[in-house]
């Protein structure tokens, strides 16, 4: 579907996912479509803006509990990876 460019991870997300090997199948997965988490809405609103080379967020739980989010900007080509705790 698309490749992850440019990766920007919050410090609290890396402390967290990284620890725990959960980061990468999540970025897997978000590349391929799989949009973890997000409500029906999300799905269809992320399934037109990949259309639309937009924005699309996808909603993972980590190992150890907390969530996370993966952003990605397709006209920037720029992904955010952050804990959905954080601002």
């Amino acid at each position: 579907m698309f490749r992850v460019q440019h990766l920007i991870v919050s410090a609290d997300a890396e402390r967290t996912l990284l620890r725990d090997s959960d980061l990468d199948p999540a970025l897997k997965m978000h590349t391929l479509g799989n949009w973890g988490e997000q409500d029906d809405s999300g799905w269809r609103r992320n399934d037109r803006n990949l259309a639309q080379r937009g924005k699309v967020e996808s909603v993972f739980s980590s190992t150890c509990g907390p969530k996370f989010l993966i952003v990605t900007d397709l006209v920037r080509n720029v992904t955010h990876v952050r804990l959905q705790a954080e601002p």
